[in-house]
């Protein structure tokens, strides 16, 4: 039997990653006004729990439009974890739409920093939130299903599964688990 080769695990800096699914706005990821868009969305949906948060860097490749956006450490993620329906925190007219943008965690700890897996890092430039078409309150959104398997840069739920432990006695009608 041979041994099982251990997977490397990187460590993390002082940040938090988010992968987004079909992010808010639609349109060209790596286009200069689509990352300052992203970054006044997150700057938006953070402001009650985290005022003054400012996006870091949002990453993108050019063969799809999921994106990972990087935030300081101090942000606790987990109620951004879910389903973000646009249509929940966009003002009229905008809000007239059925699209939704999926958030999960990044898993660095098994892909690395990004720009090591052919994400391009982009920056944020200059947004007025002021001018954005949000609601007064950002709406806590709903779990999200799992991810699909094809995008392996998000962080699945480790599910412990319990051993089975099985009696087997050598009389057939005693067969019991415990």
């Amino acid at each position: 039997m041979g041994k099982s080769k251990k997977l490397k695990k990187y460590k993390a800096p002082d940040a938090k990653f988010l992968v987004v699914i079909d992010p808010w706005p639609a349109g060209q990821a790596g286009h200069p006004a689509f990352i300052d868009n992203v970054a006044a969305w997150f700057e938006f949906m953070l402001k009650d729990d985290h005022p003054g948060e400012t996006v870091r860097t949002v990453y993108t490749q050019g063969t799809h439009n999921n994106i990972i956006v990087e935030l300081s450490e101090s942000v606790n993620i987990q109620p951004y974890i879910g389903v973000h329906a646009h249509q929940s925190f966009l003002k009229p007219p905008y809000e007239a739409t059925e699209a939704v943008s999926y958030i999960y965690e990044y898993d660095y700890e098994m892909q690395n920093d990004p720009t090591r897996r052919s994400w391009t890092a982009r920056y944020p430039s200059s947004y007025d939130i002021s001018i954005f078409p949000f609601k007064a309150n950002y709406p806590i959104p709903t779990p999200a299903p799992l991810p699909p398997i094809h995008i392996n840069y998000v962080k699945r739920p480790r599910v412990m599964v319990p051993s089975l432990k099985i009696f087997v006695s050598d009389h057939p009608e005693v067969f019991s688990f415990f």
